[in-house]
């Protein structure tokens, strides 16, 4: 049993006080209902602490499943889009070239693409509406995270995932196309 005791313990001091970053908006011009921020980190000696969603973020809905992803060096996801769901994506770690194209009929940015990096040194919250084709590539020299809080709870037995198809051979923008920002 230990005995150790809570009044040993001291009580943090209050965070500096930071403003939310803006969104970078490039993203929601290119493609609408597409939100990318910078994530602020909260660094001390021993690293860094950055904020992923809390009740005041833009967009919030009702959390209801959560997962991260950790992608191998040069391995490539996507594009994929939902239906009904909106992917809430945090690029915390590693380095991610993300691919986005607006497959929307009735959206003002119908066939709009957005390509940028994300990941350790630029680590972004991305909000994807439905019907927004999305996807990644791990474009640094090691593994590499995210994590993702979408609106919906993943339906094993009717998924709302829709992939193109790896014999596609249409015209599409690829992860090598050049950066937007």
């Amino acid at each position: 049993m230990s005995t150790i005791r809570k009044d040993v313990f001291t009580k943090d001091p209050p965070w500096e006080p930071r403003e939310t970053p803006a969104p970078i908006r490039l993203a929601s011009d290119r493609i609408e209902g597409v939100v990318v921020q910078p994530l602020i980190a909260n660094l001390d000696a021993r690293g860094a602490l950055s904020e992923l969603l809390t009740v005041d973020t833009p967009g919030m809905a009702p959390l209801v499943h959560v997962y991260a992803v950790t992608a191998a060096p040069g391995s490539e996801r996507g594009p994929v889009y939902h239906a009904k769901q909106t992917d809430r994506l945090y690029f915390i770690d590693g380095r991610f070239r993300i691919l986005l194209i607006d497959l929307r009929a009735g959206s003002a940015t119908c066939g709009g693409t957005l390509c940028f990096e994300a990941g350790a040194n630029r680590p972004l919250r991305l909000h994807i509406p439905p019907y927004v084709a999305h996807g990644v590539k791990n474009v640094g020299e090691g593994p590499a995270i995210f994590v993702n809080m979408p609106t919906e709870i993943f339906d094993r037995d009717d998924p709302d995932k829709y992939r193109m198809p790896p014999d596609y051979d249409g015209e599409i923008i690829g992860f090598d196309a050049p950066t937007d920002f």
